[in-house]
């Protein structure tokens, strides 16, 4: 008997030591972490352009600039700047612009087979206003980024337009027409006759600043621009302009 008590002893003692070391090994065993898909760095060669449902700002040019190890978000609209560090999840990124938790944006983005950041879906939160949210927004390399300085475009309203380099100042040209200007020349004793001298000019020209060589925005806040290389089902080169509250999609002007 004190035989059998020992052996099964014994036994326990094992079958105690060897339930140990399995509930040890599987403590050890790292947790099942989902990959994450890109970090917040791969962020700064691309910006992101998004389009308002209803506002009195439209467009939105958010850039990314990496400082140090810190990458933040530059959000320009028509009248305001924002910027911002901004920390990567899993699949996109958060951004509350002016920190109130007002105004939320998310974006969700993927990889393509190339590597390339693509925008796979996006959200807008306006908890002042239940109607408010995005039509669309899409993500773009700064190196596709269309150049626009010097060059005319033409909204489907037939309204022409360019910026300008006028020595060290740029200038928004808005809505260029042939036009007409009237002077006058007296014959004695009374008659005044009017004399036609056309031109082709805008209709107001201002200063404006480039955002970041995406963009520009003129500096009183009637204008704002973003060129971009495509835009929702238009395969070419765009520009998008706020004007007050009404969004003009451009493309390069032709002539005709």
């Amino acid at each position: 008997m004190k035989k059998f008590k020992t052996v099964f002893t014994r036994t326990l003692l094992i079958f105690s030591i060897v339930l140990a070391f399995a509930s040890c090994k599987k403590e050890a065993q790292p947790k099942n972490v989902e990959e994450q898909i890109f970090n917040t760095n791969e962020l700064s060669p691309y910006y992101i352009v998004v389009e308002h449902k209803e506002s009195n700002n439209r467009i939105g040019l958010i850039y990314f600039v990496l400082e140090g190890n810190v990458i933040k978000a530059n959000f320009q609209g028509d009248g305001y700047l924002y910027t911002k560090e901004i920390k990567a999840t899993k699949n996109g990124f958060s951004f509350d612009p002016d920190g109130t938790g007002n105004y939320v944006y998310h974006f969700d983005l993927e990889k393509n087979a190339q590597g390339r950041l693509n925008m796979k879906s996006y959200q807008f939160i306006d908890k002042t206003s239940a109607s408010q949210g995005l039509l669309y927004a899409d993500i773009f390399r700064k190196a596709d980024a269309p150049a626009f300085e010097n060059i005319s475009f033409e909204t489907n309203d037939y309204i022409i337009f360019n910026v300008k380099k006028e020595a060290a100042e740029a200038k928004i040209n808005w809505d260029i027409q042939d036009r007409l200007n009237y002077t006058t020349i007296f014959l004695p004793p009374r008659t005044y006759i009017p004399v036609a001298n056309p031109y082709v000019g805008p209709e107001f020209s201002k200063p404006c600043q480039y955002l970041n060589g995406l963009g520009w925005k003129e500096n009183t806040g009637i204008l704002m621009g973003v060129s971009v290389p495509q835009w929702k089902e238009i395969n070419k080169q765009v520009m998008l302009v706020e004007k007050g509250n009404t969004l003009y999609v451009a493309i390069k002007y032709t002539g005709g």
